[in-house]
C-alpha cells in the first residue's frame, strides 16, 4: 500500500539510493577560465545534469575584459565570502555574502573580485557545460 500511494516500484524500498560524495579537498581542480582563480568541481564529471563549482578568488580575479557565454541554459551564482561584481554588456550587478543571482548561460557576462579580499563562490550550471575525464 505504501509503494502505490508514494508510486514506488516495490523493489525501490530496498534499494540503496545512488550518490557520490565529492569532499572540498578531494574535489579536482578545474580550468573554466579567469585569472587569479582556484575552481573546484564539486559534482561527478560525468553528471550532465547540472554542474556545481566552488570558486576561491583572489584580490583581483577576473573572468576577463571580454564578455563571455556559457554552453548551460541557466547559470546560478552564489557568495559565499566577500564581495563579487557581475558584468554584463548593459549594467553591473553587485553581489555581497549570501547573494545569488540566477541568469541564462546564453547571456553574454564576465566578473570581477575589485575588492581587497579574497572571495569564495559557488556556481550552479544546468545543464553541465563542460564534462569530461581529465
Amino acid at each position: 500500500m505504501l509503494c502505490q500511494v508514494l508510486s514506488l516500484p516495490v523493489g525501490s524500498l530496498f534499494t540503496a539510493p545512488e550518490h557520490e560524495v565529492i569532499h572540498l579537498d578531494d574535489a579536482p581542480a578545474i580550468n573554466f577560465g579567469g585569472s587569479l582563480v582556484d575552481d573546484r568541481l564539486l559534482t561527478p564529471r560525468a553528471e550532465g545534469e547540472i554542474q556545481l563549482l566552488r570558486s576561491t578568488l583572489q584580490a583581483g580575479a577576473s573572468g576577463g575584459d571580454d564578455f563571455y557565454t556559457m554552453s548551460c541554459k541557466t547559470e546560478v551564482l552564489h557568495v559565499l565570502r566577500g564581495h563579487i561584481t557581475l558584468r554584463f554588456p548593459q549594467y553591473d550587478v553587485h553581489l555581497a555574502p549570501g547573494d545569488s543571482v540566477t541568469f541564462s548561460g546564453h547571456q553574454p557576462h564576465t566578473w570581477r573580485n575589485e575588492n581587497d579580499e579574497e572571495a569564495e563562490v559557488l556556481w550552479a550550471l544546468v545543464p553541465a557545460a563542460w564534462s569530461g575525464s581529465s
